[in-house]
């Protein structure tokens, strides 16, 4: 994923993240690019990160994220996963 994130920072990539945002878990760390002014950035995001090992805990943290920044807003998460772990975590943290 390191090589993704690096990878999405480069200036050719800036037209298309405008007013996007990509997320990036590497490792312990997570990283949200995202272009302004015409120019790709990239930035820390400490909340998200995180120590756990399993992606579904995380996809959870990061939906609970969003509701988070977005408190005046009514975001509109989807995930897809034929996991049940996910299923029953989405479930009881609405």
């Amino acid at each position: 994923m390191e090589f993704q994130d690096k990878e999405w920072t480069s200036q050719v990539y800036a037209p298309i993240l405008n007013g996007q945002q990509l997320y990036f878990a590497v490792d312990q760390e997570c990283y949200d690019d995202t272009a302004e002014d015409g120019r790709a950035k990239d930035r820390q995001i400490h909340e998200l990160n995180s120590g756990h090992d399993e992606a579904y805990i995380r996809v959870i943290f990061h939906a609970n994220f969003v509701v988070w920044v977005c408190h005046d807003m009514t975001p509109v998460i989807v995930i897809r996963s034929i996991d049940t772990d996910v299923f029953v975590l989405c479930w009881t943290s609405q």
